[in-house]
């Protein structure tokens, strides 16, 4: 309803599972919980809020802010165009932001905590400027040894060059990437003291001083360079943020991770999901590759794992390179068995391109509603 200069009141509940939404009376700003929602945004002519604010309707995935918390759990957000008041029943900290899914509840709308989600479309939206750059990370530091000696730092190439993957097992190789992207600052327990997207960032900050120092020719195409450097740094902080997100309540946890090879031979990303619930009495969880190499293109290989049992598929993007690789299958199987695994893989082409790809991997593991992403077919 409205009151007055057209203000909305409704009455809300943020507890650990989401906030709870439902529509009150005229001068009902304490109810149950004891709190009101006033909307700040300049209503319509017609006094109605949602004209000038976008509507709380189910299926919505809406970001908010916390405007201030205090003792007794009265919190102030930030939420669609609006400033709610509610009483939250656990402690939010004051400028911290909030992914929220609007959800029909029982007794009426219900915002759940959707940090998940939130971190998953804004991996998205850097991955679709970035995704494609991010196997040639490699290639590119390489060329900056090019740089008069002394003006950028070495040291990034050469550590992502120890962790390239060959055709030899190194599984220590992904710990140490994992734990480089993870990085806390600190250096402590065998992290780096700074994050790769962190480095890059530097990175980039030297090569534009060093290159206000010298003569633009020396340096021929670096704006572009610059620029390719500064996508992958955004796609890998989005990834990052998105795997520090808890999964939610009763969904199987993911993770998703970069993924570089030795001799320029490719790169990408593996998703990476534990099923919550055993099955057989047995752990079970599945691997998906969104990889891009430099003989076979786009290539996506699904594999799901229980016990010591492996069943996948490759799915390659050109009809060629599936029949190229099915003749290699057996030899992969042989390799499996000796590490003692018992595996079966077949082989097709006609793949989905890899952003679409991806996007619908994710949406599945969170079991969430396909949605429409810019230019991505949901």
């Amino acid at each position: 309803m409205t009151r007055g200069g057209g203000i909305r009141e409704t009455v809300v509940e943020v507890g650990k599972t989401g906030v709870e939404v439902e529509k009150t009376g005229a001068g009902a700003g304490a109810g149950k919980t004891g709190v009101g929602v006033r909307t700040t945004g300049s209503p319509g002519e017609s006094g109605d809020p949602r004209a000038a604010n976008p509507p709380l309707e189910p299926g919505r995935l809406i970001q908010g802010k916390v405007l201030s918390f205090s003792a007794d759990g009265r919190v102030v957000l930030q939420l669609a165009g609006q400033q709610i008041v509610a009483r939250s029943a656990i402690p939010l900290t004051p400028g911290q932001e909030f992914w929220f899914e609007v959800r029909q509840g029982s007794a009426g709308l219900q915002l759940a905590l959707a940090d998940k989600q939130g971190a998953m479309y804004r991996f998205l939206q850097q991955a679709m400027g970035g995704l494609r750059d991010l196997g040639h990370l490699n290639e590119l530091l390489g060329s900056l040894k090019q740089w008069p000696t002394g003006a950028l730092p070495t040291e990034m190439a050469e550590q992502l060059a120890r962790l390239t993957l060959g055709s030899s097992p190194a599984p220590e190789k992904i710990i140490q990437l994992l734990s480089w992207l993870n990085a806390d600052g600190s250096g402590h327990q065998g992290k780096s003291a700074t994050s790769l997207a962190a480095q890059l960032q530097a990175l980039l900050v030297a090569m534009r001083q060093t290159q206000r120092q010298a003569q633009a020719r020396s340096y021929q195409g670096i704006h572009e360079i610059m620029n390719v450097m500064s996508r992958i740094s955004g796609v890998l902080e989005a990834m990052v943020g998105m795997n520090e997100q808890p999964a939610p309540p009763q969904q199987s946890s993911f993770w998703l991770f970069p993924c570089f090879f030795s001799l320029g031979a490719g790169g990408g990303s593996w998703l990476f999901s534990r099923q919550a619930q055993l099955v057989d009495d047995q752990e079970s969880s599945s691997l998906v590759f969104f990889l891009e190499m430099s003989r076979l293109g786009e290539l996506q290989l699904q594999v799901k794992q229980r016990g010591n049992r492996l069943d996948g598929d490759f799915v390659l993007a050109e009809t060629a390179a599936a029949e190229f690789l099915q003749g290699r299958l057996e030899e992969l199987r042989q390799r499996l068995e000796k590490l003692g695994y018992q595996a079966t893989f077949r082989c097709r082409g006609g793949a989905t391109p890899l952003l679409s790809a991806i996007k619908d991997a994710l949406e599945k593991a969170i079991c969430v509603a396909p949605r429409k992403l810019v230019d991505i077919k949901a």
